[in-house]
């Protein structure tokens, strides 16, 4: 939806076609929720999610393996009726899941409640190979602040001013981190890092949407004595550790900085990241102040990028085919795409509530419930009158 030709927003359908896509976009953005913190908080639908449980609980992400267990319950089944023994194959799954995860069915007829035993259950809680097949699985275990070192083939070690500074950019560096760290940024062999884990434990590379926090100084100015921190969101330009001492905690972080505007757009209802002046600002920041990833996109409308033929890569090489994409204007103004789930509840936090606030396409929604009604009950009586006058004409 941010690289809608014009042509169909001018018209009728084309405006009421996007409203429709970004009301549903925004409900499921707003519904989704990896986390509840306060349950009267998240219960905006109050009986379907008191009821059904989480909306996150009937994402189609995590059914993306059934495709293998389609495949394997096909393969074992002798073809007379498919369809009705993959149901029953995976509706035996689905039992099976309930019952070694420890949940309660009904004991025959009767109203009382039973449960696997303990050696079941306990079976499931700590066989691997079970818990992976019924597609429940720890986690990796992701520590904050930690940098991975780039591969070797790929090390560079460079000076600061080669690292960090570039023609054209107003480069500041955060307080704390000359303040705690040992060594002096500018008098310190650096080399490129892979990529670091965020506050989230989000996985962070170069060329990234972040928000971090930031206190900082200019180079060649004078070190706050009580430095205050600021949230901001930018992209991530560079990651890079010292070279003496690879230490994941003293990486830092060059960031391209960007303002969030006060209001959001007025045709997309999303806050809008602009550059604060001509030059390019880079916060310079320890690893431990990136607070979580997020989704930009870039203003095509305002900046008036252009549809053109582009050529086909197959693996490495060009090809002689070529596909329509996008070539994007010089203007640097992004969007912060609302409609994104990963991270959606943290966004919220941090963006002003106005952000994602819901807002009603009409003031008055039982008085056009009402009046839709009508318009569909007159339709229908018109087609029975036409039956019926088709009826006794023949």
């Amino acid at each position: 939806m941010f690289h809608l030709h014009p042509d169909l927003l001018e018209n009728e359908h084309g405006g009421l076609l996007l409203e429709l896509w970004k009301a549903a976009s925004e409900l499921g953005a707003l519904l989704f929720y990896h986390a509840i913190d306060d349950m009267s908080t998240y219960l905006h639908l109050v009986t379907d999610i008191r009821n059904g449980g989480w909306a996150i609980l009937f994402l189609t992400e995590i059914f993306k393996c059934w495709n293998s267990v389609f495949w394997m319950c096909s393969v074992l089944l002798n073809h007379h009726a498919p369809s009705h023994d993959i149901a029953a194959a995976i509706a035996d799954l689905e039992h099976f899941k309930h019952q070694v995860s420890g949940g309660w069915w009904r004991a025959g007829h009767g109203s009382s409640y039973v449960r696997a035993g303990e050696g079941v259950r306990e079976m499931f809680q700590t066989h691997s190979k079970l818990q992976r097949r019924l597609g429940w699985a720890d986690p990796k275990v992701l520590s904050p602040g930690t940098v991975r070192r780039a591969s070797e083939r790929k090390h560079v070690v460079v000076s600061w001013e080669i690292g960090c500074l570039k023609d054209g950019t107003c480069i500041t560096i955060d307080a704390r981190t000359s303040s705690n760290a040992s060594y002096q940024p500018a008098d310190t062999l650096w080399e490129y890092a892979q990529s670091m884990v965020a506050s989230s434990t989000d996985v962070c590379k170069e060329g990234m949407w972040v928000f971090y926090d930031r206190a900082h100084k200019a180079i060649n100015g004078d070190m706050a004595e009580s430095p205050v921190s600021v949230t901001c969101g930018g992209c991530i330009r560079r990651i890079i550790i010292p070279a003496s001492d690879p230490c994941s905690e003293n990486g830092l972080v060059q960031v391209e900085r960007f303002a969030v505007s006060s209001q959001p757009d007025a045709q997309l209802n999303m806050p809008v990241l602009y550059c604060e002046c001509a030059k390019i600002l880079i916060d310079v920041i320890p690893v431990q102040n990136v607070a979580f990833i997020f989704n930009a996109q870039h203003d095509c409308l305002t900046a008036e990028c252009a549809v053109e033929d582009q050529t086909v890569h197959q693996e490495r090489r060009l090809t002689s085919l070529t596909q329509k994409g996008i070539r994007h204007g010089a203007m640097q103004q992004y969007f912060i795409n609302m409609h994104a789930l990963h991270n959606a509840a943290l966004i919220r936090k941090f963006l002003p509530c106005h952000f994602s606030k819901p807002k009603p396409f009409y003031d008055d929604r039982v008085g056009k419930h009402r009046e839709f009604a009508d318009k569909v009950s007159s339709v229908n009586t018109k087609r029975r009158d036409a039956t019926a006058a088709k009826a006794q004409d023949t």
